[in-house]
């Protein structure tokens, strides 16, 4: 699986949750941060509108425009959570006189659903997942539990190779060192010999 935005691959190191639960796709850990302060932001209104109006500043920060289509299309999604009040009967002047304002709907930032998704819980104006969207959620679970534990297999051969040319090279450093040793040996008991074989001449000359 690779990066909505750049591309890269992602891995067990640099991959991170997906923006909402069944779309197998995600942001690396590097362009989840260009995006880390939209998400934090409190959207009044339509999310897709806020996004539209946050676009030149991520667009400054490196989003492409397939980074930004997964943003506008998770943020059509948090649209369609926000449940319509049912209309009511329109009542005489005098009483919406009386009557107090309504209330403004909260609003929920993108990085607060996420953790609600996370967390299993679920807003006052989100439904239920069906037993069916239940059973694809576990699905995509199963799935990432799978690839991670591919990632980290390969991790694990790649390590053990890496391990066994450093202690070929070892070995051969030893050789190397202690053929080098019985050559000093050699050359130093070769060299005394000399000494005492010319010391001897000296002598008896």
């Amino acid at each position: 699986m690779n990066c909505v935005n750049c591309g890269c691959r992602l891995t067990f190191f640099n991959e991170t949750d997906e923006l909402w639960a069944g779309t197998e796709r995600a942001f690396c850990y590097s362009c989840r941060q260009k995006i880390s302060p939209f998400l934090n932001e409190q959207s009044v209104g339509s999310h897709v509108e806020h996004l539209r109006a946050r676009r030149a500043p991520l667009v400054a920060r490196g989003i492409t425009a397939e980074g930004y289509a997964h943003l506008e299309e998770y943020c059509r999604y948090l649209d369609t959570l926000t449940i319509a009040p049912p209309a009511v009967e329109e009542e005489p002047q005098e009483l919406q006189s009386v009557k107090e304002p309504p209330k403004k709907q909260e609003q929920t930032s993108p990085l607060e659903a996420i953790r609600r998704t996370i967390r299993g819980e679920t807003a006052p104006d989100e439904t239920k997942l069906t037993q069916k969207e239940e059973r694809e959620l576990r699905e995509v679970i199963v799935r990432s539990h799978h690839l991670i534990r591919g990632d980290l297999k390969e991790i694990a051969e790649h390590q053990g190779e890496s391990t066994r040319m450093i202690s070929d090279r070892f070995e051969k450093l030893q050789e190397r060192v202690r053929l080098m040793t019985y050559l000093a040996a050699a050359g130093a008991g070769s060299g005394v010999l000399s000494f005492l074989a010319l010391l001897l001449f000296m002598i008896l000359r």
